[in-house]
């Protein structure tokens, strides 16, 4: 993971996220990866950019609705 967040495997479906960055940072690279994964698995073809705008758009949402994160 040398200069690297975080980090996806595809074919097993696991994410690693560095335990020496921010939890704010962690938070970030977990929706990142995660998009990564959803990207490949649904042949989505996502690239980075996409990926980083809607990491942030999904995180934006999601603290601005704190009642969506109980459903």
């Amino acid at each position: 993971m040398e200069g690297r967040i975080g980090t996806a495997n595809f074919n097993t479906q696991e994410i690693w996220i560095g335990e020496s960055f921010s939890e704010q940072t962690k938070k970030i690279a977990l929706w990142h990866e995660t998009l990564h994964i959803l990207s490949d698995a649904y042949n989505l073809k996502m690239n980075e950019e996409q990926v980083k705008f809607m990491t942030h758009a999904l995180i934006a949402f999601v603290e601005d609705n704190p009642s969506c994160r109980t459903l």
